[in-house]
């Protein structure tokens, strides 16, 4: 029932009701009990124009459809915006990239077109203008793969985050298609096989391993001279050409190994500042390093580890340059000005005496053993010599000399002239005895600085020192 001017409302539930796209609706009696039974009553009577109305409207309320067919007209799609993270310990600000794709695919289950605007705000071209693609999506998949060459990636103070802007129109379809309340579009994104030319950004307090390895760096040089041998300035200098702007600090421990015996070079920290060339030097003052280079170590290895950053995040920015990198030199200085005290070094004199060219031992009135020396190092030389059956390996008797003087040096601590010595000793019966059944004699030389304490001297590679030795032997003459 309709009272005179008001409306009323009826509903119908079409939940699991199929729709078509023409809808018709009969209105099945229209009636009317009128003012009155009486015509003539005129107090039933009213007012009546030309303008009244009886309206109808239909009106669908709150539809959810569930599927259907249905001609796609054209009208705005979804817009939405897409964070994506650099999974990385890097805080990045910008990325030039020299090489790499942007890979995206689209998966729609809609059955129409839809033309998506793509925009990117932090991704750069060369012109500084940010990235922005048009894209028309058919239904099924669709793959676009964009070259990144020369493009920057600036995070605009988002460390490692950039966003994508989409919207989106749906194209005007005069067919009808199929359509469901799942219908989707996906969507993935891939950087792929990115390479730079520069990336900026705080890069982290890292720490690396060093791994193991081997110095070539030849000692032999000292037991060459002798044992004993303590150098006054050696120095061990690593050279950092850092090309990276990056500050890194190397913590390094140097081992030298010695048959089973092994001298740890501990504490060496050496700096390398960033996109500079600077050199570490280690010496006696700050380090053990004339210890270990007496150790005169066969191998030496090294190890340690390597930190970013080391002071941590100053505000001055990180950079690297493709292609950059560290390179680690180092020199072993080795200024032969040493203290020698009690030095020894030894070497071997082959004897081959034919006894049937000799003597009877009754014949024999005295044999002298001839030393002929010269000394060109300023060092006091004390000299023995050892006569050896090296079948037994028994020493069978053995001579000791006088000291031998060093040579003079002058004000620039250089030998000028060597020192000469020539001795004369006469063997005993058991020396002599020794000499001819011995077939090697072992030269043992100990060797003193002037004043060891306190005085340092310096060797050159031209010294020598000379030993010419002989045996006179005088026979009885039977008449």
């Amino acid at each position: 029932d309709i009272a005179p001017f008001s409306s009323v409302s009826a509903q119908i539930n079409l939940d699991q009701s199929i729709l078509y796209s023409d809808l018709n609706f009969e209105i099945l009696s229209l009636s009317s009990p009128g003012s009155g039974s009486d015509p003539l009553d005129q107090s039933t009577w009213v007012s009546t124009s030309l303008d009244d109305a009886l309206s109808f409207s239909i009106n669908g309320n709150d539809l959810s459809v569930y599927e259907g067919v249905v001609k796609f007209p054209s009208q705005s799609g979804p817009d939405t915006n897409l964070v994506v993270d650099f999974t990385t310990d890097l805080e990045i600000e910008l990325i030039q990239l020299s090489s790499g794709f942007l890979t995206y695919t689209f998966d729609s289950d809609v059955n129409t077109v839809l033309e998506l605007s793509m925009t990117i705000p932090q991704l750069l071209d060369q012109n500084n203008s940010s990235f922005y693609k048009l894209i028309q999506v058919a239904p099924g998949e669709t793959t676009f793969s964009i070259p990144l060459e020369n493009y920057t990636i600036d995070f605009n103070n988002n460390s490692n985050q950039f966003q994508i802007e989409f919207s989106s129109e749906i194209i005007q379809n005069q067919n009808f298609n199929d359509f469901n309340k799942f219908d989707q579009i996906s969507f993935s994104m891939e950087l792929e096989n990115l390479d730079y030319d520069f990336i900026s950004g705080y890069f982290g307090q890292l720490e690396e391993v060093i791994d193991q390895g081997e110095l070539q760096i030849d000692l032999s040089i000292l037991s060459d001279i002798a044992s004993g041998i303590d150098l006054v300035a050696p120095s061990l200098s690593f050279t950092m050409n850092n090309a990276m702007g990056i500050p890194f600090v190397f913590d390094v421990d140097v081992i030298g190994y010695s048959g089973f015996e092994e001298f740890n070079l501990e504490g060496l920290s050496i700096d390398a500042p960033s996109m500079a060339s600077s050199v570490t030097t280690f010496d006696n003052i700050n380090s053990q390093l004339s210890d270990f280079v007496s150790f005169s170590p066969d191998v030496i290895k090294y190890s340690g580890v390597v930190i970013s950053n080391p002071e941590g995040d100053l505000g001055i920015p990180n950079t690297v340059m493709a292609n950059s990198s560290i390179n680690v030199s180092y020199e072993l200085d080795l200024p032969l000005q040493i203290k020698i005290k009690d030095a020894v070094t030894t070497d071997t004199l082959e004897l081959d005496f034919d006894a049937d060219n000799f003597p009877d031992i009754d014949q024999v009135e005295s044999v002298e053993f001839h030393l002929q020396t010269k000394n060109e190092f300023p060092i006091d030389i004390a000299l023995s010599v050892f006569f050896e059956d090296s079948v037994s390996g028994l020493i069978l008797d053995s001579l000791n000399f006088e000291l031998l003087q060093a040579a003079p040096v002058d004000e620039n601590d250089i030998v000028n002239e060597p020192i000469l010595f020539e001795t004369k000793i006469k063997l005993t019966s058991n020396q002599f005895d020794a000499l001819l059944n011995s077939n090697r004699a072992l030269l043992d030389l100990r060797m003193n600085s002037y004043d060891t304490e306190n005085t340092a001297i310096k060797l050159y590679t031209d010294y020598e020192f000379v030993i010419d030795a002989g045996v006179l032997i005088e026979t009885k003459i039977v008449e």
